[in-house]
């Protein structure tokens, strides 16, 4: 819960005050209003979009974390803490990418950092997906439990009554 807050604090905080800052007043010719991100208009919308799309995918998943850890469902099953877990895991990568982005954006030439960025994610790619194969693990061994229950607990009639 400690994470999520911490990481929804960071997003909003990047969220309202952009890399690069807003314009603090209008532009004389009118192509810069007041309180937009400087970075918009200095850089493709493209790559601005990337940053605000990360940044906000980073701060839904942690709200959400936080809204189940509060809200009082029972976090004890195995599924509610993989769910969490995995909401976790979306919320590290999206807020790591936002951040790789707003390197690019503020400062180019620094190439080091798109490398990182790719690095990061084949490593949280394969985090996430070790968690979903556990997942898949653990619902075939509740498949195969629920199997052998009904083979045990009701036998096939097509024994012969004598």
């Amino acid at each position: 819960m400690l994470v999520a807050t911490v990481i929804a604090s960071v997003t909003f905080q990047a969220g309202l005050n952009p890399p690069g800052g807003v314009w603090q007043q209008d532009s004389e010719n009118g192509t810069e209003a007041a309180g937009t991100s400087i970075l918009l208009s200095k850089h493709s919308d493209i790559g601005y979009h990337y940053f605000l799309n990360f940044n906000t995918v980073s701060f839904v998943a942690a709200v959400s974390v936080l809204l189940v850890e509060i809200s009082g469902l029972p976090v004890r099953y195995k599924f509610f803490i993989w769910l969490l877990a995995l909401t976790m895991i979306i919320a590290i990568w999206a807020m790591a990418v936002a951040y790789f982005n707003a390197l690019y954006l503020v400062n180019p030439t620094y190439l080091v950092g798109i490398y990182l960025a790719d690095i990061f994610s084949v490593v949280l790619l394969a985090a996430g997906a070790v968690h979903i194969i556990r997942l898949l693990f653990w619902i075939g061994k509740l498949l195969l439990k629920f199997v052998l229950w009904l083979i045990t607990k009701h036998p096939a009639n097509d024994a012969v009554n004598v």
